[in-house]
């Protein structure tokens, strides 16, 4: 079964040139994400 990130993907391709461009920032987003659930600030 396919995961919600590669089913947008196929439906929108260019989410995945945009992440290439971006690629220390949406580490960076995805860290501060799981932080912020972490101290419960979502």
């Amino acid at each position: 079964m396919e995961n919600f990130r590669e089913k947008m993907l196929e439906v929108r391709p260019e989410i995945a040139e945009r992440e290439a461009e971006f690629p220390v920032k949406i580490d960076l987003a995805m860290e501060l994400g799981v932080l912020r659930d972490a101290a419960n600030l979502s």
